[in-house]
């Protein structure tokens, strides 16, 4: 049997009517039809639809010592590097 995860969801209540009425014009239970709309509209590889994962995080600051803000994660990663070589980074005090 297939492994299937039990969850809840906010909905507007005309939004789940709507939904039952189709499932009913499908012959499928609720359940199956809102599994099945989701398999349709995720049907596209995740990894076509977002070029760089870490372009969901937006500009992110790595600690509040540092003022930087970093839009990429080669960026933070430059920037690391860099410190790490000048040492700036690791020596704790």
């Amino acid at each position: 049997m297939r492994d299937l995860i039990r969850t809840s969801i906010t909905i507007p209540e005309n939004v789940f009517i709507h939904v039952r009425i189709l499932a009913a014009q499908k012959g499928e239970s609720v359940s199956k039809y809102i599994t099945r709309m989701l398999r349709e509209k995720t049907q596209t590889p995740y990894h076509t639809q977002v070029k760089d994962p870490m372009s969901l995080l937006g500009v992110y600051n790595v600690t509040d010592k540092s003022p930087r803000l970093y839009t990429s994660r080669s960026e933070l990663y430059e920037d690391h590097l860099t410190r790490k070589m000048e040492g700036k980074v690791g020596n704790r005090q």
